[in-house]
């Protein structure tokens, strides 16, 4: 018969255990034998390596605990880290799979770190409690992105160093999905993120973006009628990025 829980991270040490933010949910089969990965940050790694366990729960009831494996994902010096802050686990996750092919300006206005170039994107799918809490950690990642997440998951404290990341350099992508009350902490950088429902049949964005001269629909309900479909704010020296749609 299939079993069905959670595995869940703690910090386990003689005198005291901790529990993580780090879970997922699986189900597994009789005999069956399930690889699980979990992207953590290595400052986790380094810090708790010793004392770091897995562990699966089906409710209250600890099933198995063991010691996890750990195996470095290197990331290319041309190679774009994305951040992903969405409920659906497999957001973005197409981006794995796109490559620049040139140095265009389309691609380059989406590059981070002084309009370098790049090959490939390399992104991580993370609760928001798993998300760096200082300023300085979020310099790891080169593009945040936050779509359809609870508003509370996100703190205020959270947003200030997210900002302060922002300013410093990095790069955020919001869309129609991201929460309200998320997008209002960003208003000053971008006062037009507020909804005004609309509809547009000008795709060309989306046929340049794929290189297909017919698309599957003709239309796409806009979040703000009086923005593109894709608008970009220069913020210090990073950059906020508005996907108009959902």
């Amino acid at each position: 018969d299939a079993v069905s829980g959670e595995l869940r991270f703690a910090s386990e040490t003689p005198h005291s255990k901790e529990a993580l933010p780090y879970v997922k949910e699986i189900t597994v089969q009789k005999g069956e034998t399930k690889h699980v990965f979990f992207d953590l940050p290595s400052e986790e790694i380094i810090n708790n390596s010793e004392a770091l366990r897995l562990e699966f729960y089906q409710g209250k009831h600890l099933l198995e605990k063991v010691k996890p494996n750990y195996q470095i994902r290197e990331k290319q010096s041309d190679q774009v880290t994305v951040v992903v802050l969405d409920q659906h686990e497999n957001s973005m996750q197409f981006l794995n799979q796109v490559r620049q092919e040139g140095a265009k300006d389309s691609n380059q206005e989406a590059a981070p770190r002084n309009e370098a170039t790049w090959s490939s994107m390399l992104v991580s799918n993370v609760r928001p409690e798993e998300l760096p809490t200082e300023a300085h950690v979020l310099s790891n990642i080169n593009m945040l992105v936050i779509g359809d997440i609870s508003a509370s998951s996100l703190p205020s404290e959270q947003i200030k160093k997210i900002k302060e990341w922002v300013y410093a350099g990095g790069n955020i992508l919001l869309s129609a999905s991201t929460p309200p009350e998320i997008l209002d902490a960003f208003k000053e950088w971008m006062p037009a993120l507020t909804k005004q429902p609309g509809i547009t049949k000008d795709l060309s964005s989306f046929t340049e973006i794929s290189k297909k001269s017919a698309l599957p629909i003709q239309q796409i309900a806009l979040y703000n009628k009086s923005l593109p479909l894709f608008s970009t704010q220069k913020v210090g020296l990073g950059k906020l990025f508005f996907a108009n749609y959902d």
